[in-house]
């Protein structure tokens, strides 16, 4: 990006686009014109008349979710049950073949 100032070319790597949504009366439209003009940090801009709208963000309903986890259940009452590896090789085995 280039911008000519006095006859000499100044090259930009980087940019920064925004936007700001006002309102101002139409008298003052041309001084803030002129005042943009003269700032070095502006490269160009835009100044557009537009509708008048709520532009304030609405705040959202975050959803909490409304199924918790559940505590996991005592294991006092659970039988813990040995793993076989012969087992576990078959089963496999048989959903594989499958």
């Amino acid at each position: 990006m280039q911008k000519v100032i006095s006859n000499i070319r100044n090259k930009f790597n980087t940019a920064y686009f925004g936007w700001i949504k006002f309102g101002m009366s139409s008298q003052k439209v041309l001084e803030l014109k002129k005042h943009l003009d003269l700032d070095p940090n502006f490269i160009r801009f835009l100044i557009l008349k537009t509708v008048r709208e709520n532009t304030i963000a609405t705040k959202r309903f975050v959803r909490r979710e409304t199924y918790r986890k559940s505590k996991s259940k005592s294991t006092e009452n659970e039988t813990v049950v040995p793993i076989n590896k012969e087992e576990i090789d078959k089963e496999i085995d048989a959903l594989v073949a499958v």
